[in-house]
């Protein structure tokens, strides 16, 4: 038996409803029996098995999409901008630490290569030579958090009582410590 052998039977049931009255029912099924046509050469167990496979895969839960192992060339030039910004402006104290990792974190999905260009964009070089992406990582981290710390300990030394007196002195009076 055929899905054609098919589709012949349900156009005598369809007539057989149409002449007991029952309209609607005759035209939903005259339209099930159009919608088969694409499968009239099929044999009954390969239609079944067809509709099944359809049934199954309709079912299942959706595949998650596939993650993109590198960020598009233009983030990598935006962030190469953003740590070069971090990197001059770490000297002042309205930058922190968060701002350090988060900007770390936002390197995590970049390739190699891109890290690579990130890391000599701030002056670091032979990181080719580093093993992993982690490392370069780890590296720009230790750059940018090195020129904060040594800014504070700066700060912190330059407390002498003729600091003050030296900035006024150069003209500086914004630099002066109290």
């Amino acid at each position: 038996m055929t899905v054609a052998d098919l589709q012949d039977i349900l156009a005598h049931i369809g007539q057989v409803l149409q002449s007991a009255g029952s309209k609607a029912p005759a035209a939903e099924l005259t339209a099930f029996r159009e919608s088969l046509e694409p499968f009239r050469q099929l044999g009954a167990k390969q239609f079944a098995s067809q509709l099944t496979k359809l049934f199954e895969a309709s079912q299942a839960p959706p595949k998650p999409p596939r993650r993109a192992g590198r960020a598009p060339a233009a983030d990598v030039d935006s962030l190469l901008r953003e740590v070069q910004d971090l990197y001059a402006r770490t000297p002042e104290a309205s930058t922190t630490i968060e701002q350090i990792e988060e900007a770390m974190k936002r390197l995590e999905p970049l390739t190699k290569d891109a890290l690579i260009k990130v890391a000599e964009g701030i002056g670091l070089v032979g990181m080719k030579g580093k093993g992993k992406k982690g490392d370069i990582v780890k590296e720009i981290r230790h750059r940018i958090t090195s020129r904060k710390g040594a800014t504070q300990r700066v700060n912190l030394i330059d407390r002498s009582p003729f600091a003050t007196v030296e900035a006024q002195v150069a003209g500086d009076s914004s630099a002066a410590v109290p």
